[in-house]
């Protein structure tokens, strides 16, 4: 009798085993499907990361002129951190697994320049619009155009990001918060 259990429990381990190793390799499956889903649209991050690195490689350096509330301040930076400075585009960024159906892709040849766009269908999302100009036989973006918005009880903020290649970017926010008067930044980046 003793034997009888000792051989069902060794046959009851071994078909929990090929379970959980069924599972497990179930799970993985579906990871990598989403990790290799979650690529649908154009990296943003993958792209700005690229881009911080190769202007922090080069050296590039910054003319930024900012006005807030109409007070306006220059500096030329030859010593930038371009992961900081394009933060906001990286943030943008909307290849997450959960997103894939929340945006629709359109894509339009105008002038021998090929946009494509995301526009969003969740008023929830952050990233609201996302346009790429790509010239002919381009893998990568003349330009990136980015509507972000942030809405609550509090507050509101609607950013206009805009990013040209080899040229420097604009971000236009404006945001205004209850019971306090609205503020508008502009900043205005150039490559020299």
């Amino acid at each position: 009798m003793k034997l009888c259990f000792a051989i069902a429990s060794i046959r009851l381990d071994i078909w929990v085993g090929i379970a959980f190793l069924l599972c497990c390799i179930g799970c993985s499956e579906q990871g990598a499907q989403n990790v290799a889903s979650a690529e649908r649209f154009f990296s943003l991050k993958n792209y700005f990361t690229q881009e911080a690195h190769r202007l922090q490689t080069a050296a590039q350096q910054l003319n930024k002129t900012a006005t807030l509330n109409g007070e306006t301040e220059s500096k030329q930076l030859s010593d930038v951190d371009w992961k900081r400075e394009l933060h906001l585009f990286i943030q943008s960024d909307i290849n997450k697994s959960s997103w894939l159906d929340k945006y629709v892709i359109d894509s339009v040849q105008e002038n021998n320049f090929l946009k494509v766009i995301y526009q969003h269908q969740d008023p929830k999302l952050r990233t609201k619009n996302i346009e790429l100009t790509f010239e002919p036989t381009q893998d990568k973006p003349q330009s990136i155009k980015i509507v972000n918005e942030t809405s609550n009880p509090l507050y509101q903020t609607h950013e206009e990001l805009y990013y040209q290649a080899n040229q420097g970017f604009t971000i236009n926010t404006t945001q205004h918060v209850t019971f306090l008067p609205s503020d508008s930044l502009h900043i205005m980046g150039s490559f020299f």
